[in-house]
C-alpha cells in the first residue's frame, strides 16, 4: 500500500502570502517633477560654485599681476629719483669745477703781479702800499675760492653717496610682500555661502567705492598701493 500524501499546508500559506503583496507599479506622478527640480536645483549650485571658484581665482591672479607690476613700477621710479639726484649733484660740481678754474687763472696772475708786475721806479710809498695790499687781498679771496670750491664739490660727492645710499635705495621686496600677493585655493572656502553661489548679474556694486585719493575701487587695492603713493623721505 502506497503511503499517504503529505498535507499541503505550507502551500496554502504560500498562496495567501502572495495574495497579500502588493504588485510594485510605476511610481506616482507626483515625484516626477520634484525629482527634476532636485537634479535641477543641484546642477544649477554646481553650476555656480564652479562659476565663482573661477571667477575668484581669476581675480587673486589680476591681483597678483597688480602687486607684480606695482613693484616693477616702484622701481622705475626709484631709479628716476636716483637719477635726479644724480643731475643735480652733477650740475654742482660742474658749477664749482667752473669756479675752480677761473679762480685758479686769477690766482695765477696775482702770483705774476707778486713776481714780475713790478712799479716804475720813483713811485710813492702810499700807492706801492696800496698796490700790494689789493694784490695781496685779491690772492687770499682767490685762494678762499678755490679752496671753497674744492671743499663744495666734495661735499657734494658726499651727499650724493649718503642720499643714494640711505634715502633713495632701490625698493627691494621682501618675503612679507610676496606672501601677502599670494593667494591660496583654500581661502575661497573662507566666503560666505552666498558669495560662493552668488548669480551672475545680480550683486551690488556699491561697495566698490575708490580709494583715498585714488581712483582704484577698494578691492583692487593691495598692499603695496599705499607704499606706491609715497614720496620717499
Amino acid at each position: 500500500r502506497a503511503p499517504p500524501a503529505p498535507p499541503a499546508q505550507p502551500l496554502v500559506c504560500a498562496a495567501r502570502a502572495a495574495d497579500r503583496l502588493v504588485p510594485l507599479g510605476p511610481r506616482p506622478p507626483a515625484l516626477e517633477p520634484m525629482i527634476t527640480a532636485a537634479a535641477g536645483i543641484a546642477a544649477g549650485a554646481a553650476g555656480l560654485f564652479q562659476y565663482n571658484r573661477g571667477n575668484f581665482l581669476y581675480d587673486r591672479k589680476l591681483r597678483q599681476e597688480q602687486e607684480f607690476a606695482i613693484f616693477e613700477w616702484r622701481k622705475v621710479q626709484a631709479e628716476l629719483w636716483r637719477e635726479d639726484v644724480r643731475d643735480i649733484i652733477e650740475m654742482t660740481e660742474k658749477k664749482m669745477d667752473n669756479y675752480l678754474i677761473v679762480s685758479v687763472l686769477q690766482l695765477g696772475a696775482c702770483t705774476s703781479l707778486f713776481a714780475c708786475g713790478r712799479l716804475e721806479p720813483g713811485t710813492p710809498p702810499w700807492l706801492l702800499h696800496f698796490y700790494m695790499l689789493s694784490l695781496g687781498g685779491a690772492f687770499m679771496y682767490l685762494l678762499m675760492s678755490v679752496w671753497f670750491a674744492m671743499h663744495a664739490g666734495i661735499v657734494a660727492q658726499c651727499a650724493s653717496v649718503r642720499m643714494l645710499t640711505q634715502f633713495v635705495r632701490l625698493p627691494v621686496p621682501k618675503w612679507d610682500d610676496f606672501e601677502s600677493a599670494r593667494t591660496y585655493a583654500e581661502h575661497f572656502e573662507s566666503l560666505r555661502f552666498g558669495d560662493m553661489l552668488r548669480v551672475p548679474f545680480t550683486g551690488s556694486l556699491a561697495s566698490e567705492q575708490p580709494a583715498a585719493g585714488s581712483t582704484v575701487p577698494q578691492s583692487c587695492v593691495g598692499p603695496g598701493y599705499a607704499e606706491w603713493n609715497q614720496d620717499p623721505v
